[in-house]
């Protein structure tokens, strides 16, 4: 009997990982292009089927020539009929140094989403800045593009292109595999009682 009930447990516990594993969009791994002199750049993206949550944000960036740069990651609502930015969900601080090497910056998060709705994350410098980010000029994410602004409030989308940036959302429980491990914690509990 007690090796049935951790058999069970173990399933159960495998099955947890699978369903509350994480959902990852985007790519760090293209930085063949570099952009900078922007007040801010980012990408759009759509929010996947069964998350809940962005858990991080990354994107690879580079400084200025000389010294550092200190911005702000963004993550808004992004209406890609209209190309407007939407409600501003989160904000966390970015520092950035020097031009090389190429490094990603990556920033926790716990914002909450909706599938399939499109968001945008923007590191946004404040003012025109030398600091950047970089970009490949092949698109390999479906669900957004890179949008930039010299101007700190017109985004400008370029199709085709996509950052080097990635999200990591966490996933919304199966409401089946709650009605699983809820017994098996009843039964733990009422073998510790006995």
């Amino acid at each position: 009997m007690k090796i049935q009930t951790v058999l069970g447990l173990a399933a159960a516990l495998l099955a947890t990982q699978a369903v509350f594993g994480d959902t990852t969009i985007g790519s760090l791994n293209d930085t063949t292009n570099s952009s900078s002199g922007h007040t801010y750049l980012g990408q759009t993206f759509t929010a996947p089927t069964g998350v809940a949550f962005i858990n991080s944000v990354s994107m690879v960036l580079h400084g200025p020539q000389e010294g550092g740069s200190n911005g702000n990651w963004e993550i808004y609502n992004y209406d890609a009929g209209a190309n407007t930015l939407g409600t501003l969900l989160d904000t966390a601080p970015v520092s950035v140094y020097s031009e090389s090497p190429v490094l990603p910056y990556t920033q926790a998060f716990n914002t909450p989403v909706t599938p399939g709705n499109h968001y945008a994350l923007l590191v946004n410098w404040g003012n025109t800045d030398t600091a950047g980010g970089y970009f490949s000029s092949n698109s390999y994410y479906s669900g957004g593009t890179t949008i930039l602004s010299t101007d700190g409030s017109t985004p400008v989308v370029f199709n085709n292109y996509d950052m080097a940036f990635e999200v990591t959302f966490a996933q919304v429980p199966e409401p089946a595999l709650l009605g699983v491990i809820a017994p098996l914690m009843l039964l733990v509990r009422r073998r510790r009682a006995s």
